[in-house]
């Protein structure tokens, strides 16, 4: 969690294995949104990510936007999805 999120904060989006580890990690969005550890991890997605990964955690959150509302650690990712997203995600 915490290098994931290292790697977020002082990587390069640049770097293609970067992607591809992002790539492969968002493949589980709405699970890790619902984990005590995870919902770091996605969180850190929404606010250093390509759009295309931020894009992909709000279709995960919108499937049932109001059980991440309502859930402790999906309603930080719906939050943060508020705070990084743009309207049409």
């Amino acid at each position: 969690c915490r290098i994931l999120c290292r790697i977020l904060e002082h990587g390069s989006m640049e770097d293609h294995s970067t992607v591809l580890l992002l790539d492969e990690v968002l493949r589980d969005s709405a699970k890790l949104s619902w984990n005590p550890f995870g919902n770091y991890v996605v969180r850190h997605v929404l606010e250093h990510g390509l759009e295309v990964h931020k894009m992909q955690v709000a279709r995960a959150l919108s499937s049932n936007l109001e059980g991440y509302a309502r859930h402790p650690y999906g309603s930080r990712v719906v939050e943060a999805a508020l705070q990084f997203c743009q309207m049409q995600d």
